[in-house]
C-alpha cells in the first residue's frame, strides 16, 4: 500500500471518529456542535481536498436534512433537542461532513483523482 493511500485511509478514519465523538459530546449544545462540525469539515478539506467539495457539502447537507425532516414528520424517529423544523441545527453540518469524508473514501477506493 502506498504512503498516499495510507494517508487517505487515516484521514477517513480520523474524521469519521471525530464526527461521532463531537455529536456524542456536544449534542446538548447544538450551536456549538454546528460550529465544531463546520470547523471539522474545513480541516478535512484542508488535509484532503476534493473537487467541488463545497458544492457536494451543501447538496448533501440540504438533501440529507430534508430527507430526515420527512422521516421525522412521519414519526420514524425524533431528536432529543430538535431545533427549527424538527431537526437540530447541527444536522446539515453532520450530513455535509459525512459526504466530504465519503468522497475522500470513494476517491481512494476507485483511484479517481477528485
Amino acid at each position: 500500500m502506498r504512503k498516499k493511500d495510507k494517508r487517505k485511509i487515516l484521514i477517513v478514519l480520523v474524521f469519521v471518529v471525530a464526527g461521532i465523538i463531537l455529536i456524542l459530546a456536544f449534542w446538548r449544545t447544538p450551536w456549538l456542535l454546528a460550529m465544531l462540525l463546520g470547523l471539522t469539515s474545513y480541516l478535512k478539506h484542508r488535509l484532503s481536498p476534493v473537487r467541488n467539495e463545497l458544492l457536494m457539502f451543501v447538496v448533501a447537507a440540504m438533501l440529507g436534512t430534508v430527507m430526515e425532516s420527512i422521516l421525522i414528520e412521519r414519526g420514524v424517529w425524533s431528536y432529543g433537542q430538535p431545533g427549527i423544523l424538527s431537526f437540530p441545527i447541527w444536522l446539515p453540518f453532520a450530513w455535509g461532513l459525512a459526504c466530504s469524508v465519503w468522497l475522500t473514501l470513494y476517491s481512494w477506493l476507485t483511484g479517481l483523482k477528485m
